[in-house]
């Protein structure tokens, strides 16, 4: 969490924007689905949730000090589908990668980040369970393919782009150069000067590439566009969510 509100307050300096904080965690009923009323009552469940929640909340408070930019929601929120339909009233949400060191992580929805997006067609800004540039932005990596989600995401990103220090664009695949350039003459219209990386045959070890390619360039933002097929969650490019989201090294800008 506090990773989270590091990110979210340097935002908010940046963009001069408020933040707000959202609890969503699996209640204990819904961690716990098999556990029988007698051993614990309703209530009982209940007051657990609470204790959960104000921790959760102290943390917050020791992290956010007295900055009036960032505050704590009071919504209670018990599915994705809730936390979703709140992502329609901001403009970017974060979320953070599950840190496996995290005894608590199995409290969060799996998938939610994604789910999320899916959902909504929202962007949002995924950072990794490991430690967070700061700030975010200076060194753009756009992982282009030629979609409706990947523009999208590129459209959202044009508050970072336009004052990044270095862009790339990257691409795979047989028209790889021509989708390369077609990106490059509409960044350049925006001001936005930018090399290119051919990453060649689209292949399983696209994720791999991508995120080879960010450390290469010293990214400290990715920027890719996430697509769904019936309940399936899928990223651009096929399977680089595979790669991308298990083994995220960089902050990475998504929309749908």
């Amino acid at each position: 969490m506090k990773g989270r509100i590091a990110a979210a307050r340097a935002l908010a300096t940046r963009f001069d924007a408020s933040v707000t904080a959202q609890y969503c965690v699996m209640s204990f009923a819904q961690l716990y689905p098999m556990v029988e009323a007698a051993a614990f009552p309703p209530a009982t469940l209940a007051d657990n949730d609470e204790e959960r929640r104000k921790a959760a909340f102290d943390v917050f408070t020791s992290a956010v000090g007295s900055d009036p930019r960032i505050t704590w929601s009071a919504d209670r929120v018990d599915s994705v589908a809730a936390f979703a339909r709140m992502t329609y009233y901001n403009d970017l949400t974060i979320f953070g990668q599950r840190d496996p060191r995290d005894p608590e992580a199995a409290d969060v929805w799996p998938g939610l980040a994604a789910d999320v997006v899916l959902r909504t067609g929202q962007r949002a800004l995924i950072l990794p369970w490991i430690d967070t540039p700061a700030p975010i932005g200076r060194r753009v990596l756009i992982a282009w393919n030629e979609s409706a989600q990947a523009a999208h995401a590129v459209h959202a990103a044009m508050p970072w782009l336009t004052t990044a220090e270095s862009v790339m664009v990257a691409s795979a695949g047989e028209d790889a150069d021509v989708m390369l350039s077609g990106l490059q003459r509409w960044l350049a219209g925006h001001g936005i000067d930018s090399m290119a990386r051919n990453l060649g045959p689209t292949d399983e070890a696209i994720g791999e590439q991508i995120l080879s390619t960010a450390a290469d360039h010293g990214s400290d933002l990715l920027v890719m566009g996430c697509y769904g097929r019936s309940r399936a969650r899928e990223w651009m490019m096929g399977g680089a969510s595979r790669s991308v989201m298990g083994s995220m090294t960089v902050p990475t800008l998504v929309a749908h």
